[in-house]
């Protein structure tokens, strides 16, 4: 699942502190080029990506972790046309994998799931059935697995929903209509009481429903730039990012509600979301720059500027706080109230191209760029 369970921690991970190019474990090629972040289950990776000048092609790609080898690849002729250009999504959502199958969905509306063996399940057109999807960048807000179904977050220029459908067969369970515009923020999933609530930040809102049937139970209004960033959760605390200063904000959920707990004057964020770590949370902006408050009272403990700016969302593992850069760069720092560098490695990536997500698995980081595949590992 894209950042794992939404907060983007690695939980009992042994991963490399360094690297460099000579230490790398293996870079592989991925047919055609995409967006999205790698998704693994066990002992394997999964990416998507589009061939084609008007993305007519949908690939879903296998690849064995040890050494990147290429299992097998399942191509889909897309069932929409639209151009391929830097300011639209290129199989941006990220995929989500399970026990049985992977389920990938593309920016245009492409719906379907695959067996760990490459075969077809089902699929279905999101566009012919619930569409016209309307905006000049596509979809991009990535599908999460609940107890019932798999649950998407469809908001664009038109009618926007949120839909859930059945894992087994891509029917239908519940369908709701949301009041917002385009948005490419994926929804975060929290279990409370043993009930799971969905939690989706877009178009100036938050808003949590009910992963059973899609009721809204709680709505946070008069945010500004917000329909990028996901909503971080770490038990009852919530961080929400914004490109504006003034609107990234910490919400404490209480008693089945939610109160907002600070804002922060100086911090802005961008595409990656935020981190809450140790008892701080870090935002990341569009040029790199990186705010770290403390996270109960939202003081500002320091900030400090990235090699470049960032695609990814930042990662908690062990006693750090790690920064992915578009550039290749990896920032570890340490996950304390002062500015301390653990430790910068860097990857070399092809000119024009960029680091757009990672996948951590088994002590490994796979870094995800247009068209490669990158490991680092022990």
């Amino acid at each position: 699942m894209f950042r794992g369970n939404g907060s983007s921690h690695a939980i009992g991970q042994e991963l490399p502190k360094s690297w460099s190019n000579d230490s790398l474990k293996w870079k592989t090629e991925i047919g055609g080029i995409g967006q999205s972040s790698p998704v693994g289950w066990k002992d394997r990776l999964f990416t998507t990506s589009v061939k084609g000048k008007s993305k007519e092609i949908l690939v879903v790609s296998c690849f064995q972790l040890r050494d990147g080898t290429e299992l097998w690849t399942y191509e889909q002729d897309s069932a929409t046309r639209s151009e391929v250009s830097d300011y639209s999504s290129w199989a941006a959502p990220t995929p989500v994998v399970d026990g049985k199958r992977v389920y990938a969905f593309f920016e245009d509306g492409d719906l379907f799931a695959i067996t760990h063996r490459g075969e077809m399940v089902w699929k279905k057109d999101l566009r012919g059935s619930i569409g016209p999807f309307e905006g000049n960048h596509g979809l991009g807000a990535s599908p999460i697995l609940t107890r019932k179904g798999l649950v998407l977050s469809l908001d664009h220029e038109g009618q926007s929903f949120l839909i859930s459908v059945d894992k087994e067969n891509g029917n239908l369970q519940w369908q709701t209509k949301r009041q917002t515009s385009s948005a490419w923020a994926s929804p975060s999933l929290i279990s409370t009481n043993g009930r799971e609530i969905i939690v989706i930040s877009a178009s100036r809102t938050v808003i949590a429903y009910d992963a059973s049937h899609g009721e809204s139970l709680w709505e946070v209004t008069g945010i500004i730039g917000n329909n990028v960033p996901s909503v971080t959760i770490s038990g009852n605390w919530m961080a929400i990012g914004s490109n504006r200063k003034g609107h990234c904000r910490v919400l404490r959920l209480k008693e089945g509600q939610v109160e907002e707990v600070w804002r922060s004057k100086e911090a802005s964020s961008s595409f990656g979301s935020p981190l809450i770590y140790k008892g701080r949370v870090y935002f990341v902006n569009k040029t790199g720059f990186l705010f770290c408050h403390d996270l109960k009272t939202g003081v500002l403990l320091y900030d400090y500027r990235l090699p470049s700016s960032t695609w990814a969302t930042p990662l908690a593992a062990g006693d750090h706080a790690w920064f992915f850069t578009q550039s290749g760069h990896t920032v570890i720092l340490k996950a304390s109230d002062e500015l301390e560098v653990a430790s910068e490695s860097s990857i070399d990536i092809e000119t024009k191209d960029r680091v757009f997500g990672y996948a951590i698995m088994n002590g490994h980081v796979v870094f995800r760029t247009k068209k490669q595949l990158i490991c680092v590992g022990k």
